[in-house]
C-alpha cells in the first residue's frame, strides 16, 4: 500500500523562542522610545548636561539639590522654592533655575567671592520681576533712578559707589545684579536657561566680579 505524503506539514514552535522574540521586540521598542524622548521633551536637559560636563560643572538632581547661599535666605523668609535645574562647579559657582511660590520662575548665577561688602543691587527699570524684589531690596536713598537700572540697597556709600562705577555700563539692560556680603548674583530670568545663555552669563559674571 503506497505511503501518503502530506501536502502541508505543520511545525509546533516551543514557548521559549516566542518569549525570546517578544523580549527582543520589547527591548527594541524601549530603546526607540528612549531615543524619541531624548530628542523631544528631554533634548534640552541632555544638552545642558553635556554642556555642564564639558565646562567642569556637575548636575545636581532637583530632589537632591538645596538652594545654595545666599538663596537659602528666601526659604528662611517663608518663600516656597522648587529647584528645576542646578549646576555647580564645587568652587562656589552655581547656575540655578527655580520656581518661587509656584508662580514666578527665575534663572540665577551665583558666584562666591572673598569680599565683605554691604548688599546692593541693580534692578532693570522696566522689569516686572527681579531678584532684587525677592530679597526685598529697597530703592537706594538719595539715588536718582537711572534710565536702564534702579540702584537698590540701604547703605548710601555702597549704592553711591555702585552708581559711579562701571557695573551699569557692563550689565545688559534685561538682567539684574545683586551683590551680597560674600556672593555676586546675576538674574537672567528674561533669557532661556540653555547652554548658549549659560555660557554668556558665566563670562559676564567674571567681568562683573572685577568691577563690583
Amino acid at each position: 500500500m503506497p505511503t501518503t505524503v502530506p501536502i502541508f506539514q505543520t511545525t509546533v514552535i516551543g514557548l521559549t523562542p516566542l518569549v525570546v522574540v517578544l523580549l527582543i521586540v520589547l527591548a527594541s521598542t524601549g530603546v526607540l522610545l528612549e531615543l524619541i524622548r531624548r530628542q523631544t521633551k528631554q533634548r534640552v536637559r541632555f544638552r545642558l548636561r553635556d554642556w555642564a560636563a564639558a565646562n567642569g560643572l556637575a548636575y545636581l538632581r532637583p530632589g537632591q539639590s538645596s538652594m545654595p547661599k545666599p538663596m537659602d535666605e528666601l526659604v528662611a523668609m517663608g518663600r516656597s522654592i522648587v529647584v528645576r535645574s542646578h549646576f555647580a562647579d564645587g568652587r562656589g559657582l552655581h547656575l540655578v533655575q527655580f520656581e518661587v511660590d509656584q508662580n514666578e520662575s527665575f534663572n540665577v548665577l551665583i558666584m562666591r567671592r572673598e569680599t565683605d561688602n554691604p548688599r546692593v543691587g541693580l534692578r532693570p527699570t522696566g522689569a516686572q520681576q527681579s531678584l532684587c524684589d525677592l530679597f526685598e531690596m529697597p530703592s537706594a536713598p538719595r539715588q536718582i533712578p537711572g534710565i536702564r537700572f534702579t540702584i537698590c540697597g540701604e547703605d548710601w556709600l555702597a549704592t553711591r559707589e555702585l552708581a559711579d562705577g562701571m557695573a551699569r555700563g557692563l550689565l545688559p539692560g534685561d538682567l539684574s545684579l545683586v551683590r551680597t556680603l560674600r556672593h555676586l548674583l546675576i538674574d537672567f530670568s528674561s533669557r532661556p536657561f540653555d547652554e548658549i545663555e549659560l555660557t554668556r552669563v558665566r563670562s559676564l559674571a567674571t567681568q562683573m566680579a572685577s568691577v563690583v
